[in-house]
């Protein structure tokens, strides 16, 4: 049995999980945004290393996002909040 006494989570603090296309959509613009803006000031543009990044993991987390739904979509990040809420059961 399993007894932890600290449990760590990572979590993106973004509202991927709603049910209505235009605010996963609108989410997603602002949250990859920033991504992309860090990318910028950190890589540039023409690195395979960044186009990589970009495509194989950042893409894949998009199309899962706005694309998807039921059980297609794995991606779905959530708010502290709810998991304040969910982890305070």
């Amino acid at each position: 049995r399993a007894c932890p006494t600290i449990m760590t989570l990572v979590e993106q603090d973004v509202n991927h999980n709603g049910p209505f296309f235009f605010t996963r959509f609108m989410e997603s613009l602002h949250y990859y945004s920033t991504i992309f803006d860090s990318l910028d000031a950190t890589m540039p543009r023409s690195s395979t290393k960044r186009v990589k990044i970009e495509q194989f993991h950042f893409g894949q987390e998009i199309r899962n996002i706005l694309s998807c739904e039921g059980q297609a979509r794995v991606e779905r990040h959530e708010r502290i909040d709810q998991w304040r809420r969910r982890m305070g059961r």
